[in-house]
């Protein structure tokens, strides 16, 4: 006899505090253009959300 299986979705999705917080400050930077922004590695773990940012200028 087979299990049923319930699957539940949250009711709130999004990025974390951290992660808002780095993609503001990396936003914030672009802005300025003075020098180049650099990041050590990828600021998040969201592809798309990163080349939207090396798009925008951050060197990665």
């Amino acid at each position: 006899m087979k299990k049923k299986r319930k699957i539940q979705l949250a009711r709130h999705a999004g990025f974390c505090f951290g992660v808002r917080r780095a993609l503001k400050i990396a936003e914030n930077s672009l802005t300025r253009k003075k020098p180049t922004v650099f990041c050590w590695g990828e600021l998040i773990h969201n592809a798309c959300v990163v080349q939207d940012l090396e798009k925008k200028g951050l060197r990665v």
